[in-house]
């Protein structure tokens, strides 16, 4: 729903919280969640308190070592370097790198070349943005 979330007073979608009963959007949640030292343990690699971001038969592991990990990194199917597996094709994995340059297209409103965000119609982030900040400005 929108309504103004009671952490950063601005209008945007909102949902009660279930710990504070407050309504907030998913930004000021994200940055509750990432300070919350609850969320925070031992990476079972670098022994580093952070938060987790996968857990194995070893333990917790922290986003760093995640990301590190040889085991998380695959050939790309389209420039064929190994490099971690942004989506999964018919074609095989694809890289972070391919993936966004198979969504560049020309944004109906700015009609820049960019990373078109949506594609109904075709929007690159800003436009996107833009569009949806007057949208609720209208609604309210």
């Amino acid at each position: 729903m929108l309504d103004i979330c009671n952490v950063c007073k601005k209008w945007k979608t909102v949902h009660r919280s279930r710990k504070t009963k407050k309504l907030i959007c998913p930004s000021c949640y994200d940055k509750d969640r990432y300070h919350d030292p609850s969320k925070r343990e031992q990476c079972s690699r670098c022994k580093e308190v952070k938060r987790v971001a996968e857990r194995t038969k070893d333990g917790p592991v922290c986003s760093n070592c995640y990301n590190k990990d040889p085991s998380k990194r695959e050939q790309c199917s389209r420039c064929k370097e190994v490099k971690q597996v942004r989506k999964r094709t018919e074609d095989g994995p694809i890289c972070s790198n391919c993936h966004n340059k198979s969504r560049v297209g020309c944004c109906n409103q700015c009609k820049k070349t960019k990373i078109i965000t949506t594609s109904h119609p075709p929007l690159c982030w800003v436009c996107y943005q833009r569009q949806r900040r007057a949208k609720i400005a209208t609604t309210h």
